[in-house]
């Protein structure tokens, strides 16, 4: 991640399937602050089962918004629409993005 440009990069961290531990909270926390600068937007599945405290922990760590999303599709259909540009022509950019994904993931 580090070879990318700061402030670019979109993460989606799929935690489906996975049994979260300490110590496994702990890495994730330590990676959070490390990515932190090159990271634009990042979203969260398969995350419904984290204990409270253990999100609360990463989201304080990563100093970011985590939504945990339903499903992939979802995360990847937020993590490429900007909510704060609502202009034309960013609409017309985020339409062509989220075809994009669509067809990607499809």
């Amino acid at each position: 991640m580090t070879k990318q440009p700061l402030g670019s990069v979109l993460l989606l961290s799929d935690f489906a399937g996975s049994l979260i531990d300490c110590d496994a909270i702990r890495t994730m926390k330590e990676c959070a602050v490390v990515d932190k600068p090159y990271i634009k937007k990042s979203a969260l599945i398969g995350a419904e089962t984290f204990p409270p405290h253990f999100y609360d922990e990463l989201k304080a760590f990563a100093g970011r918004e985590l939504p945990m999303l339903r499903t992939r599709s979802d995360a990847l259909n937020w993590l490429v629409t900007a909510s704060w540009d609502r202009t034309p022509t960013h609409a017309a950019k985020t339409a062509e993005r989220q075809q994009a994904w669509h067809e990607l993931i499809h």
